[in-house]
């Protein structure tokens, strides 16, 4: 069922939140409950409001983008002069895009690049890198470092819901140009990218193998 997963982790985040909400409240009334460890207890609800919030605007995106066509983007290779239109790119299999801007979250674009370098021999002609830079030398030298492990391309913008967020972002697209899978990348909820990975390895390439935390 599309998006059962992500559904039902909302609602175990819910009731995980109405939780902690209960116990804070009963500690509050509990004279024998230290301040400090309600104050854990808030940081903890905190975080969870925050994943919750994450996994429900991922939700948004995905059903907002899956109905926006792809339109005719084109995007720079740095084996080519000009620009070339996305399309093109796309054969007979569906593929991995990984979306970034330069001013996105520094530490989730490294540490997401550094798992796609060792996810790469496993399907690497089906992993691509949407990079936004500005600056051209710094897109060649991103370009230049990881294009033997996957396809690396700067694009401006795309019509990805997903694109106006301040986040990185994953989405798959397939052969007839549809956008499937819209994730959001954050850092405070790094287990759940790499799991979003490895259901999209298994779901669309029948791959399997290990990640690293």
């Amino acid at each position: 069922m599309k998006n059962k997963l992500l559904i039902t982790t909302i609602i175990l985040l819910t009731v995980l939140n109405m939780g902690l909400l209960y116990i804070i409240k009963k500690n509050t009334q509990n004279k024998g409950i230290t301040s400090i460890e309600n104050i854990q207890l808030k940081e903890q609800l905190d975080k969870t409001q925050w994943n919750l919030n994450v996994m429900r605007q991922t939700m948004m995106l995905q059903q907002r983008s899956e109905s926006t066509p792809f339109g005719e983007v084109k995007v720079k290779r740095i084996t080519e002069i000009g620009n070339i239109p996305f399309k093109t790119l796309i054969q007979k299999e569906p593929y991995l895009c990984f979306r970034f801007k330069e001013t996105d979250c520094d530490a989730c674009i490294n540490r997401t690049t550094k798992l796609l370098t060792e996810l790469a021999p496993h399907f690497p002609q089906k992993i691509m890198v949407l990079s936004g830079y500005a600056n051209m030398r710094q897109f060649y030298a991103f370009a230049q470092t990881y294009k033997d492990y996957f396809s690396v391309f700067n694009v401006d913008t795309l019509p990805v819901a997903a694109e106006n967020q301040s986040q990185p972002y994953f989405f798959i697209v397939t052969p007839d140009m549809r956008i499937q899978n819209v994730f959001i990348l954050t850092d405070e909820i790094w287990e759940a990218t790499s799991e979003y990975i490895h259901n999209m390895e298994h779901k669309y390439w029948n791959v399997h193998c290990e990640h690293k935390h």
